[in-house]
């Protein structure tokens, strides 16, 4: 947007054009998020309880019975998943931590965006965001991995420990929880950075491309930790990522277009201002 502004007084005339919203309206109305205390707050209240619903809803789930377990087949797999079964299962328990590292680290992040000035002028705006964009992602998640029921990897390799291939939460496995939240965290920075300076310009590509990396690195360690399938994880990057973009993309104020009519002062005299906007 560019901003031509025409300003008349006694003693002077003055026209110029700049990038951006310009100063007048900029100190009338300055923040980039607008939120709607009882809209927002709803839907933050109503999510946390649906997701921590879903979260009992998982933990009361039944072990897989000994004898459906030894029935599965993994060439029933699609082909595109079935490798999600070839893990090193010595392994398991590092690519295991490894996840739970970056899910909280991840989870953490956001809240160095506070580190920015521009951020930090703003934070009654971002942080009740970060929260509602947290939450709808885990209520996604947490519902969408009851109903489809789908069976974890680790019940299919038979060299496991049938303990393992009998975990209660072995129902869970679609989509990737890990997965979905990082995502959310990461994507969640990369748009509110890209919203705090837009004079980055086609730098902000990169920011994006950054925020990949954590749900990339957590998808992996999932799966080799046998919990997920590709697919999972894929979905729940996807899931996770769009969230974290929209919920801030659609609090984003509008800077309306037109013609504004601001009185000013200059030295030597009073006027008005005319800001053009385009």
């Amino acid at each position: 947007m560019r901003s031509v502004l025409l300003s008349t007084c006694a003693s002077a005339f003055v026209l110029c054009v700049v990038p951006g919203p310009c100063s007048a309206q900029r100190t009338a109305d300055s923040s980039v998020y607008r939120l709607r205390p009882w809209v927002d707050g709803s839907l933050i209240v109503g999510s946390a309880g649906l997701m921590f619903a879903g979260a009992r809803i998982q933990a009361a789930q039944q072990p897989l019975e000994e004898t459906f377990v030894l029935a599965l087949d993994r060439t029933s797999i699609n082909g595109f998943d079935r490798w999600a079964t070839d893990i090193d299962l010595e392994g398991r328990g590092s690519a295991r931590a490894r996840s739970d590292i970056l899910l909280w680290t991840s989870a953490c992040a956001p809240f160095a965006l506070l580190l920015d000035h521009h951020v930090r002028g703003e934070w009654k705006h971002v942080l009740p965001l970060y929260a509602e964009a947290m939450f709808a992602t885990n209520t996604v998640q947490s519902w969408t991995a009851i109903g489809a029921g789908r069976v974890r990897p680790i019940a299919y390799i038979a060299e496991a420990d049938i303990e393992d291939r009998t975990e209660a939460k072995n129902r869970l496995s679609f989509f990737s929880g890990h997965a979905s939240s990082t995502a959310c965290a990461s994507f969640f920075m990369a748009q509110v950075l890209a919203d705090m300076h837009p004079e980055l310009g086609g730098w902000r590509a990169l920011l994006y491309a950054a925020a990949l990396v954590p749900p990339g690195f957590t998808g992996y360690y999932r799966i080799q930790a046998g919990k997920h399938y590709p697919t999972d994880t894929l979905v729940g990057i996807l899931v996770g990522g769009a969230t974290g973009v929209l919920v801030p993309q659609w609090h984003k104020r509008k800077r309306p277009n037109g013609l504004t009519i601001l009185p000013t002062t200059v030295p030597g005299g009073s006027g008005v201002r005319l800001a053009l906007q385009w």
